[in-house]
């Protein structure tokens, strides 16, 4: 048998995080709870409206809520472009927090003007 290249660290050398991190693992806990949820809801409501609509109206409701997945779905292409660029006029914010609060605002202006 060859020699393993690496050695792996004793069990008593392990040690728990400090628990100065306990509250950001809490956080980062909580985020990512939240961040299901509409997953979650995304896929069970079609199933919720099949015993509540007659046929005719079921593919419809089942084919509006599919494109609840969409972004989901394309996070994986969205997310380099958020993480390169950023926009000028609000860069003392982060290149991150720049994206959120342009497309928070385009959400609210979006929701606002719908009669």
């Amino acid at each position: 048998m060859s020699s393993i290249p690496f050695s792996l660290p004793e069990p008593s050398s392990l040690s728990l995080p400090p628990t100065s991190d306990l509250p950001n693992y809490l956080i980062l806990l909580a985020l990512y709870t939240l961040q299901g949820i509409p997953i979650g809801l995304s896929m069970s409501i079609p199933l919720l409206l099949q015993t509540s609509l007659p046929a005719s109206q079921l593919y419809s409701f089942q084919a509006i809520f599919s494109l609840c997945s969409w972004p989901f779905s394309l996070k994986l292409l969205w997310a380099p472009l958020v993480d390169a660029t950023g926009f000028p006029f609000l860069e003392r914010f982060g290149k991150r927090k720049s994206w959120i609060m342009t497309l928070q605002v385009t959400l609210h202006e979006l929701i606002r003007e719908r009669p």
